[in-house]
């Protein structure tokens, strides 16, 4: 589908329900942009910009944005960084989201958050 006729925030709502559907496709990024013909290049150019405009909003506030995790919720180990009890072993950076992992962190959790990200199946 052509977006050139578009309003700007038309092209926004449209690439937002693509972004949408992938996530909920089940697809890795190839298989969904193959399969609805959209170059990958395209999509990870909107996928970016729908994400840092989130941020920005998400942000403006200092709000907190809940992320949705699936298993066990026991499995979720929080711990602050202020304590001796948290060594994060790994960050990881999302769209100025900074995700810290230490050794007690469950992989399904892991899993779980990369998953929500679009970067596991």
């Amino acid at each position: 589908m052509s977006t050139d006729d578009m309003t700007k925030e038309e092209r926004m709502e449209y690439w937002g329900m693509v972004v949408d559907e992938f996530h909920q496709s089940g697809l890795t990024k190839s298989e969904y942009c193959q399969k609805n013909d959209i170059a990958v290049s395209t999509f990870n150019y909107w996928d970016n910009k729908l994400n840092d405009l989130a941020a920005e909003a998400c942000c403006e506030g200092n709000r907190f944005v809940e992320l949705p995790v699936s298993g066990n919720k026991q499995d979720l180990h929080i711990a602050s960084r202020d304590t001796d009890v948290f060594q994060p072993e790994l960050s990881l950076l999302y769209n100025k989201i900074q995700i810290l992992i230490d050794r007690s962190t469950p992989m399904s959790l892991l899993k779980s958050v990369l998953k929500e990200l679009g970067y596991a199946e």
